[in-house]
């Protein structure tokens, strides 16, 4: 699997949004050397935990393994791997954040990159 097909598969989990959640804008991509970036605002009267668990719930299906995961005060993140069909292992960071000044606004980003 190529990044480009990883990158393709993240945005499609974007557009799989849970009730209630509504795309602000749509999300920007940008890749790198061996990754790819997505940012996406979401509105939403639920929480950031239970927006992390609803895209955890994504990754999983999508065969990603969760390896870390935490909260502070203002984001909610987790770390994950994935393993594809060429055996080449793949890391993903998935965040959850408030945006500032706007009420029910979450800045939601996806970080994934080939490991070495």
């Amino acid at each position: 699997m190529n990044i480009k097909q990883i990158h393709h598969d993240c945005i499609q989990n974007f557009f799989t949004l849970p009730l209630n959640v509504k795309l602000i804008e749509k999300p920007i991509g940008n890749f790198i050397p061996d990754g790819s970036m997505l940012v996406a605002n979401l509105e939403s009267k639920i929480t950031t935990y239970e927006l992390s668990k609803y895209y955890e719930q994504q990754l999983q299906n999508a065969g990603w393994e969760k390896i870390s995961a935490g909260v502070n005060l203002w984001t909610n993140w987790s770390i994950w791997r994935f393993q594809d069909e060429d055996d080449i292992l793949w890391q993903g960071l998935i965040k959850f954040k408030p945006i500032p000044g706007k009420s029910n606004q979450y800045s939601v980003t996806l970080s994934v990159i080939k490991e070495s």
